[in-house]
């Protein structure tokens, strides 16, 4: 999810990697990022399909657990699960 969104509201752990953003990132995240490690992709809603298509270039690239959460942060939000709010600046 864009920063602007993920400020509002995100799954504790999380880091905003739009897919907008990816080619930009992605060398960032595998430096700092296990291939083992697990990790659950998530979109704002179910309406959007970028988590999916994030998943799958992780897994190219040689990820080993990684999940989509398909009912995304709304979904993670109706069901009352944590989440986290970054400081208003």
């Amino acid at each position: 999810r864009p920063e602007f969104i993920y400020n509002q509201g995100h799954l504790p752990s999380a880091m905003s990697f739009p897919l907008v953003d990816f080619d930009e990132r992605i060398a960032g995240f595998m430096h700092s990022v296990d291939r083992k490690q697990p990790i659950l992709v998530y979109c704002s809603g179910p309406e959007c399909t970028d988590s999916h298509t994030v998943a799958e270039r992780l897994i190219h690239l040689g990820y080993e657990n990684v999940r989509v959460f398909s009912g995304g942060f709304r979904q993670w939000q109706d069901r009352g699960y944590e989440i986290q709010e970054n400081e208003k600046e």
